[in-house]
């Protein structure tokens, strides 16, 4: 039957697994001596014995102290095999192994933090002090740091040293890696690669900008301007047929020109000071010639105009048709840089 009366299994059980008086650490902290199974260690020595019980006997630690449990390979076994400080809270279950000799089958911090972290000797080497050497990038799989010299499949422009991180997906087959070749790496050339795997195949390794340097040096602006001159000419009168030699005084051959004419008198709906820009080239569909042309030159702007009696046509302002100017109501303005 069961319950915890005193006659039955458990009850009876319970009654074995008592709280005993608390204990002081000492450099044998003898749990023989303990008046019950549940026992609070307090102070702060350093235990290098527990005392001698029968194989296979349990006590529950409790420490109320900082008390510093000495690993022994023989006599006081450890998890994590090294010593441990202990901290107010903290919990362990010790079996004797007869003899003298205990292990601590749990250590429980009350901070929730494991006893001991992984020793460098137990990580992979992915994941160790250096990173892992290989010979093919395409073999760098798994999550870590890896370096090749002349490695398969490394960056074409890395032919070197390279090291660099892998960062897995969950599902097998995509993965990316960045390496960079940490011999020849400066501020201005990073010698940053990186590449993707998708569903098990690679894509190709594309170059990243990674310090301040090498943007600078991609969107810097010139500090010389491109166009360093201009020229814009006076008012010309549009004669039918006529030239102009306009003298620039650029010192060298424009690199841009244009040509606009301003409105003097109404036209077309214009108004007077409005400015169109037009194609020099522009001409109707008949054989009259109702454009201009522009030569320049390393001192002129050389212009011919139309022969036609009405030398260019626009649209109209209103936008509803491509009409003949009046000459007489617009004058050239010519414009260039260099």
């Amino acid at each position: 039957m069961g319950g915890t009366g005193a006659s039955s299994a458990v009850g009876g059980n319970d009654a074995l697994h008592t709280t005993s008086s608390v204990i002081a650490s000492a450099a044998t902290t003898d749990l023989a001596a303990a008046t019950g199974v549940s026992v609070t260690v307090s102070g702060a020595a350093v235990i290098t014995a527990l005392g001698v019980l029968p194989s296979g006997v349990l006590r529950f630690l409790t420490f109320s102290g900082a008390a510093t449990l000495t690993h022994n390979a023989a006599t006081l076994i450890l998890p994590g095999a090294a010593n441990i400080v202990a901290a107010a809270g903290d919990t362990a279950v010790a079996q004797s192994l007869g003899g003298g000799n205990w292990r601590v089958r749990s250590y429980i911090r009350a901070s929730g933090q494991p006893v001991a972290v992984i020793s460098d000797a137990n990580l992979p080497a992915r994941l160790g002090v250096v990173a892992k050497t290989i010979t093919d990038w395409n073999t760098a799989l798994d999550n870590g740091w890896y370096m090749g010299s002349g490695a398969a499949n490394a960056p074409a422009a890395n032919t070197g040293w390279n090291i660099g991180t892998v960062e897995a997906h969950g599902a097998a087959g995509y993965r990316t890696q960045t390496v960079y070749d940490f011999v020849n790496a400066t501020a201005a050339n990073t010698t940053i690669w990186r590449r993707y795997q998708n569903g098990g195949v690679w894509g190709a390794w594309f170059k990243i900008q990674w310090s301040q340097a090498e943007q600078d040096a991609r969107y810097v602006q010139s500090s010389t301007a491109l166009l360093q001159k201009a020229y814009e000419s006076a008012q010309q009168t549009i004669t039918a047929g006529g030239t102009l030699t306009l003298a620039h005084g650029l010192g060298v051959k424009p690199k841009l020109y244009i040509a606009v004419i301003q409105c003097t008198t109404a036209d077309l709906a214009y108004s007077i000071g409005d400015e169109v820009a037009i194609n020099p080239m522009l001409n109707t569909t008949d054989a009259t010639v109702q454009a201009i042309s522009m030569v320049p030159d390393t001192t002129n702007l050389n212009v011919r105009i139309g022969a036609n009696s009405s030398s260019l046509r626009i649209m109209a302002k209103s936008g509803a048709s491509l009409t003949n100017i009046t000459n007489t109501s617009w004058r050239l303005v010519f414009r260039a840089w260099a």
